[in-house]
């Protein structure tokens, strides 16, 4: 398996939730595409009264 170099990725949404809802979106929509991806690290935070999430991972092949 190949592993690639460190990425992120924001995601922004009105709660945590949202912001949860979304980062499952993209890592299912991710691993549709037969690339797996590995969390690393996710940071949450306020930002102008919305919930930012930084999402750090590793994407892999099948």
């Amino acid at each position: 398996m190949t592993i690639s170099s460190l990425l992120k990725h924001e995601f922004v949404g009105e709660d945590k939730e949202d912001v949860c809802d979304l980062m499952n979106d993209f890592v299912e929509n991710t691993e549709n595409r037969h690339q797996l991806v590995k969390i690393h690290e996710v940071t949450f935070s306020k930002r102008e009264g919305k919930t930012v999430a930084v999402m750090e991972y590793y994407l892999g092949d099948d």
